[in-house]
């Protein structure tokens, strides 16, 4: 049986105003997949009404596709795969609209395990 290893992605950490932090994660290696089961993010809120908004990605470089975009408080089930290249990856973006630091959490859930 091949080994499955279960993942979790969790940040939860100041944003400062309008900005933003990426966190990326290793190169998926050829021949692995990944199974996205959740997402969430949450923006608690600091009585501007402006939502900041978080953002799971997949891809390399200069080349990223936006696999669910957030903003408020919310999770999302996924459970979509992605397939190893070598070069793909997940990235994790938090952004801050506000014109002051607020805390952006963003999470997430995955399985790897060998290609079939």
């Amino acid at each position: 049986m091949a080994t499955k290893t279960f993942y979790k992605v969790f940040e939860d950490s100041s944003v400062g105003p309008l900005g933003t932090e990426i966190r990326t994660d290793p190169i998926v290696p050829n021949g692995k997949v990944i199974l996205l089961r959740k997402i969430g993010g949450c923006d608690p809120g600091i009585g501007d009404n402006i939502d900041s908004l978080w953002i799971v990605q997949w891809g390399s470089g200069g080349s990223w596709e936006s696999v669910r975009v957030g903003s408020g408080c919310t999770e999302f089930q996924i459970e979509t795969t992605f397939v190893g290249d070598g070069v793909k990856r997940f990235r994790f973006v938090r952004q801050n609209k506000s014109l002051v630091a607020k805390s952006i959490v963003l999470w997430a859930e995955a399985l790897l395990y060998d290609a079939p």
